[in-house]
């Protein structure tokens, strides 16, 4: 069973070149720099849609290098039949 975000929950999160406040309110993620006041807002529908957007590109890139692994071969085969 989940728990109902009514209140915002915020985490530290280190980067390799900064430290960031992750927060997560009922309208969305919200990220800014430790010491910062500047919040930007990352809409949870946004931020899924990207999500799934970058999960196709990176299924479409592994097809193009099993094709490109495999038309290799192939031509390999070719070479070493004639």
């Amino acid at each position: 069973m989940t728990t109902r975000l009514d209140k915002p929950v915020r985490r530290r999160v280190e980067t390799a070149t900064r430290d960031l406040i992750v927060s997560l309110t009922p309208s969305g993620i919200e990220l800014r720099e430790t010491g910062r006041r500047t919040t930007y807002l990352l809409p949870y529908g946004v931020a899924f849609v990207r999500a799934a957007y970058l999960a196709v590109q990176a299924e479409k890139a592994e097809k193009r290098r099993v094709k490109k692994v495999n038309r290799g071969l192939l031509g390999l085969m070719r070479a070493a039949e004639g």
